[in-house]
């Protein structure tokens, strides 16, 4: 898509959609291979391993989810990066600190290059969550916490990728400067 793309969200989302449902199986028609999905990094912080000892409130959380993708080193290769960063605090100190990035690995065939990053942001990265999330929520819960259990609804994969569209808009801006 170009940094220009000025279409509404839903339009957007639609056009990637069709992209991917509206061809019949055959030469010529969209097709999109997962390579390889993983865990690429994984962090969970302690700082106060005796907090919830005391008598304290229950803890604020704060969730931090992002999606970028970049071209991979062959033509038709993409990799889509999912991130979650989820922090506990309590008495404005850190309570936990969990952190990962989950990756997928896509080949990307008979795609018109304008909508190849909205099918990377909002057909595949959703698909990514649900492994990202059992991950955190496992560290979380390893490191003696409850589970989070970040709702699917609340990710809005639409506004993620126009925050990612506006980075590279700033981005270019920057570079021309």
């Amino acid at each position: 898509m170009a940094d220009t793309d000025d279409r509404p969200a839903p339009a957007v989302l639609a056009e990637a959609a069709n992209i991917l449902n509206a061809s019949q199986p055959g030469p010529g028609s969209p097709v999109v291979h997962t390579v390889a999905q993983y865990l690429k990094d994984l962090s969970f912080e302690n700082p106060r391993p005796f907090a919830r000892q005391k008598e304290r409130p229950e803890p604020d959380f704060d969730i931090v989810i992002g999606v970028h993708s970049r071209r991979g080193s062959e033509a038709n290769d993409y990799m889509v990066e999912f991130s979650m960063r989820a922090e506990a605090r309590s008495d404005d100190a850190t309570v936990f600190l969990a952190e990962l990035i989950y990756v997928g690995c896509y080949i990307l065939e008979n795609i018109p290059e304008e909508n190849i990053e909205p099918i990377l942001h909002l057909q595949l990265a959703p698909l990514l969550f649900p492994y990202a999330r059992q991950i955190l929520d496992d560290a979380v819960q390893r490191g003696g916490y409850p589970p989070l259990h970040v709702e699917v609804n609340a990710v809005n994969y639409v506004e993620l990728y126009k925050g990612h569209l506006e980075r590279k808009r700033r981005e270019a801006a920057a570079a021309t400067a």
